[in-house]
């Protein structure tokens, strides 16, 4: 059966990327979720998916360029910036729920690879077997299996290899086949992001494995069956 991934959490109701957005997908009955990480400028982990504060905080800066103390200070919608710890927290207390946690490249080219990773994994080690390390960034994927993390390649085109020890892939679906199958991979595929229920249906029916969805309560209303 087909399953949906919570987009950022329950960005319809809640400021995305949000402990409380989080606590809401999982409350509707999201079973997968999807969140991002960068570093604060002291090397903590946070939940965060642009490096620019200005969308998501109307402030001027970069997340990268402060600290958590600092990070600790803004508000996401009127919600706090969480830590990843904080979403480990969160995935021990709802041990049926799986994280696709996507370590993002503006940290990356910040702090670098294993640094990245290094700090994301020590956070997350506890409830390693709820989570799969995702990426546009091939390198921090390739690292990360190495060290024996599920990991997930994601892509904003279509293409013609996966890197190597992927246990998932994520395409924009904007860049699908218009006609026939949409995963020519023997990795299982994750569309990203729609709250259409009759296009998840056709995806569905054409190869995808999971829908990525930014409306997770009404996604799950019309696909009560899909995990």
């Amino acid at each position: 059966m087909p399953a949906l991934i919570a987009h950022r959490g329950d960005p319809h109701r809640y400021p995305e990327n949000t402990l409380a957005g989080l606590e809401a997908a999982i409350a509707a009955g999201a079973r997968h979720i999807e969140v991002d990480v960068q570093l604060s400028a002291d090397g903590v982990p946070v939940v965060f998916h642009d490096d620019d504060l200005e969308r998501l905080c109307a402030v001027p800066g970069r997340i990268t360029a402060l600290t958590l103390a600092q990070l600790r200070t803004l508000r996401v919608g009127g919600e706090p910036l969480p830590t990843l710890a904080e979403l480990a927290a969160l995935l021990r207390q709802h041990p049926g729920v799986h994280a696709f946690v996507e370590l993002k490249q503006e940290s990356i080219d910040v702090a670098g690879e294993a640094t990245l990773l290094d700090a994301a994994t020590g956070v997350l080690a506890p409830v390693s077997d709820q989570c799969t390390l995702i990426s546009f960034h091939a390198g921090i994927l390739g690292l990360a299996v190495d060290r024996g993390w599920a990991a997930g390649w994601v892509t904003d085109a279509w293409p013609d290899v996966l890197p190597q020890g992927m246990r998932v892939w994520f395409c924009d679906v904007g860049r699908l086949p218009a006609e026939g199958s949409v995963n020519p991979f023997a990795v299982p595929l994750a569309v990203y992001a729609l709250s259409d229920p009759a296009l998840a249906r056709r995806l569905a029916a054409r190869g995808a494995a999971y829908v990525e969805t930014d409306d997770i309560g009404a996604m799950r209303q019309a696909l009560p069956a899909w995990t």
